[in-house]
């Protein structure tokens, strides 16, 4: 009996795994307009590299080791992305694995095509060279790109204008709709639109002073915290559950299809480095969807 062996290399699996996870994590970032930073998709590319040699290496398999795999892709996200709540930390994840079924699937098949047909690109029987496989790959990200843009059109994903009045002050915002902010006003049950903490500061600001609305949050300034009808709202997200301050603004006001339309809710104040798709924050779909 004959027995076959299969000799995979480690740096040829550490380069393919890389370069297959970095545009993954890259088509996701575009589906969803995240604000993504190089050294992050570098870092967790790695980390997923390295992480597939060493599976391969140590023959790893079984139930445990499937339940590790998912833990890492979730590693993954958490470090390559930014979010604002669990669900949309849930949501990102799917995305994730949809696109790298979508890679995989989509690199065997047109494997198994370029073997049978394109033996003239340097296909031989021990497998595809790299400038086929590099074409190949390079052929599901723009596939995968296009069905994004498919993807964020039926999802009915949209900006809104918005104007926050407070006080004898009134800005302007841009918002992206977000069905994933389902958070609510526990004091009033009011939805919560999400704005920049430094998009909010001109509006809340008193006498030309700036006004820094987290700093509040541990002030003992009482005619600032009732000048501002401050709240307190509490967000899950995949590093606990914590509070992020909120207030009732005297008018809502979106622009609709030429109309201008007042809306009933409270404004937060977000102090990370979300992008929000290259707009000031998010609104709830529900609330919008109701125009």
């Amino acid at each position: 009996m004959v027995y076959a062996l299969r000799v995979i290399y480690a740096d040829v699996l550490f380069i393919i795994n890389f370069c297959l996870d970095f545009l993954v994590l890259l088509s996701v970032g575009k589906i969803l307009h995240f604000k993504l930073k190089l050294w992050k998709l570098i870092f967790s590319s790695v980390l997923g590299s390295l992480y597939a040699v060493a599976v391969v290496t140590l023959n790893l398999n079984g139930l445990f080791i499937t339940l590790i795999h998912i833990c890492m892709s979730m590693l993954m996200c958490y470090i390559a992305y930014n979010f604002t709540s669990a669900l949309g930390y849930l949501k990102l994840v799917i995305l994730f694995y949809m696109v790298s079924l979508l890679f995989g699937g989509g690199i065997s098949a047109l494997y198994n095509f370029a073997s049978s047909i394109f033996l003239s690109f340097g296909q031989t029987r021990k497998g595809l060279s790299p400038l086929v496989f590099m074409a190949v790959t390079g052929i599901i990200f723009l596939f995968s790109m296009l069905g994004g843009k498919i993807f964020s059109k039926s999802a009915s994903v949209s900006k809104i204008d918005a104007q926050v009045f407070f006080g004898d002050k009134s800005e302007k915002f841009s918002l992206l709709c977000d069905s994933g902010n389902l958070l609510r006003d526990p004091y009033s049950s009011l939805p919560v639109v999400i704005i920049k903490e430094k998009k909010l500061r001109r509006l809340l600001s008193k006498n030309d002073e700036t006004i820094n609305i987290f700093g509040l949050i541990d002030s003992e300034n009482k005619d600032e915290i009732v000048r501002l009808k401050l709240r307190f709202i509490p967000i899950s997200t995949p590093q606990g559950r914590s509070l992020i301050p909120g207030f009732r603004p005297d008018k809502l006001t979106v622009f609709h299809n030429n109309k201008k339309i007042d809306l009933d809710a409270v404004v937060a104040a977000d102090n990370t480095d979300s992008d929000y798709g290259g707009t000031d924050g998010i609104i709830p779909s529900l609330l919008v969807d109701t125009i």
